[in-house]
């Protein structure tokens, strides 16, 4: 499903709270807006999956927290681990920037939680779409 015109409103205000560090409103808006519609693009199931991980990524500053939360942290990223599979998933239904911006999100979720299939996923990213950031991820 393509953009709608709402929901690009709803990625400015988005991107707006984002700017000034006010993630977890911006997760409320998000959650909201996808309880009260049943037809929402794949941008605003990835736009999800971007708050869920900076916010438990911001929750947790040093390696060591990390590691001590590893199961906790899984936890709270189990839902956007899903979201990005779902995506990955419909291959030619969704657009390939969401496909690859979903497996990037997967690769960083996943050497986050200290899972080997980050580097291959990095790798694989990095074949499909050669360009800095699928090389920025693989380094």
């Amino acid at each position: 499903m393509s953009i709608t015109n709402k929901e690009l409103k709803l990625k400015e205000k988005l991107r707006y709270l984002n700017l000034i560090n006010k993630r977890p409103e911006a997760l409320k808006l998000l959650r909201n807006y996808i309880k009260k519609n049943k037809n929402v693009s794949d941008e605003i199931w990835l736009e999800l999956a971007f708050f869920i991980y900076h916010i438990v990524a911001g929750k947790y500053n040093s390696y060591d927290e990390m590691r001590k939360n590893k199961k906790i942290i899984k936890k709270e990223m189990d839902e956007a681990v899903i979201i990005c599979k779902r995506i990955i998933k419909k291959g030619k239904s969704a657009t390939n920037k969401d496909i690859l911006n979903a497996r990037i999100f997967l690769a960083q979720i996943y050497a986050m939680l200290g899972n080997k299939k980050a580097i291959k996923l990095a790798k694989e990213n990095f074949k499909l779409e050669k360009c800095a950031l699928t090389a920025n991820r693989v380094a």
